[in-house]
């Protein structure tokens, strides 16, 4: 009552800082955490299935970003009159093997740097095939 008085006659009041509430003592990591909450709240379950949809139209938008620069590399490739044809190879070939990357990473694979070259086709070409063996198609 005394904190309503002091609002209304004009005294300066002390805030005081909201202390961080306590979490859950028995849940040890992140997933018991997490399993505890959606067990108790059906809107984290939902959230939860959510994400998880979410996630797999991430991976379709992926293979229509890959399908969209394996066409641009085939029109590069068969238009022998295109102006300025090596520099379009070079770019989408980039852009290529930096979307293979992410994919990898969105699967779970392992995606090393490695210089253009040689070496760059083989991990290009590896990428390709871990991403086709986890059912991947562009």
């Amino acid at each position: 009552m005394k904190w309503l008085l002091d609002s209304l006659s004009g005294a300066p009041m002390m805030i005081r800082p909201r202390r961080p509430r306590a979490a859950v003592e028995y849940a040890t990591d992140r997933r018991d955490l997490r399993e505890w909450i959606e067990s108790w709240w059906p809107w984290a379950r939902r959230r939860a299935e959510e994400a998880e949809a979410r996630e797999v139209f991430r991976v379709l938008e992926m293979q229509m970003r890959l399908t969209t620069l394996t066409a641009i590399l085939r029109r590069i490739d068969s238009d022998p009159d295109m102006f300025a044809r090596q520099h379009h190879w070079r770019t989408t070939l980039w852009a290529y093997d930096s979307m293979l990357a992410d994919a990898c990473a969105l699967a779970g694979l392992s995606a090393r740097s490695v210089p253009a070259g040689p070496k760059a086709d083989a991990e290009r070409a590896r990428r390709e095939l871990e991403l086709c063996g986890r059912g991947w198609t562009w």
